[in-house]
């Protein structure tokens, strides 16, 4: 549906079919609907942690991270 929709000139047409796609994806498309996802909670002394940095895939790169007294 998405490249039949990518071929069309009219915008408003373009519009209805990609809508369309959409409707097909949520009503019969999916099986399941992920509800929940992962949450990192992170608790430290900013004073003392330095170099806490998280990668764009939400992870903690320990190798850089730096702890005084």
């Amino acid at each position: 549906m998405l490249l039949d929709a990518e071929k069309l000139d009219d915008r408003q047409a373009r519009l209805e079919m990609i809508a369309e796609a959409e409707r097909y994806l949520v009503n019969d498309g999916l099986p399941l609907l992920p509800l929940y996802h992962y949450v990192n909670v992170f608790a430290f002394d900013p004073d003392r942690v330095k170099n806490l940095y998280l990668t764009p895939r939400m992870m903690t790169m320990m190798k850089y991270i730096e702890v005084t007294p």
